[in-house]
């Protein structure tokens, strides 16, 4: 938590203390929503997540806010969105059943750069993003193989990651319409196994375990995770900003 409450100070200095100290800055923020599209390691199926080869989560929603300080030359973006997923399905082939759901909240901050479209109020963006999210969420199974049926909570956990964007932003008469789309890589540092405290395959659920198992072996039911995954996101946003100067 103490890492959670730095990067939130770090947010709102840089845009409550800068603004008012630099009078060519000047800030705008507003609510953004969009879509979450889970890839790579981080999608697939619930089969695959029992096998413990992915995560096994279908495409989501996020919402949350975004701010912006504005220079002129190069912005500093940051913000916060709260990302929902679920799936569910069988565990085995035509065995047992899973019901999935994972919600990440993602704090960032980071450089933008822009050019403005000549006669036009459009302007297109890149930017670069430094992210800190929290993974929490549950898996449920019922008559899958080696797991007692129940909900298995996942405990709380935090990573560092990375995000690169693409936008465009538009200029109307009150507020700053701003379409994204983003690369995301959620645990870029940090990957870990926590290790079972009691001999049993509902271990593999309860925890992120984005790394591999010390213990994986192809006859060991008990350790499915054979290695590490990443978690990436291409999320699809679009948000309101309005200006508010100082």
């Amino acid at each position: 938590m103490r890492r959670i409450y730095i990067l939130i100070s770090f947010f709102v200095f840089f845009t409550f203390i800068n603004t008012k100290v630099f009078s060519q800055f000047f800030l705008t923020f507003g609510p953004t929503a969009g879509v979450s599209v889970p890839i790579g390691d981080y999608s697939g199926e619930t089969i695959d997540f029992y096998n413990g080869v992915k995560y096994g989560l279908k495409p989501g929603v996020n919402f949350g806010a975004m701010g912006v300080i504005r220079t002129q030359y190069i912005n500093l973006k940051g913000g916060l969105t709260y990302s929902l997923f679920w799936n569910s399905g069988n565990a085995e082939y035509n065995r047992g059943s899973v019901e999935l759901k994972q919600n990440v909240l993602t704090f960032c901050i980071g450089p933008q750069y822009g050019q403005s479209i000549p006669n036009s109020k459009a302007r297109i963006y890149v930017d670069a993003l430094l992210l800190y999210s929290i993974f929490a969420g549950s898996s449920k199974f019922v008559d899958a193989p080696y797991v007692t049926d129940g909900k298995y909570d996942l405990n709380t956990t935090g990573r560092i990651g990375t995000q690169f964007g693409l936008g465009t932003e538009v200029k109307l008469e009150t507020f700053r319409l701003d379409f994204n789309i983003s690369f995301g890589i959620l645990n870029l540092t940090g990957k870990e196994f926590t290790n079972y405290q009691t001999e049993s395959r509902e271990n593999a659920y309860i925890n992120l375990n984005d790394n591999e198992d010390p213990f994986y072996s192809p006859t060991n039911a008990l350790h499915p995770i054979k290695s590490s995954r990443t978690i990436s996101l291409i999320k699809f946003n679009i948000s309101a900003l309005y200006d508010i100067n100082f």
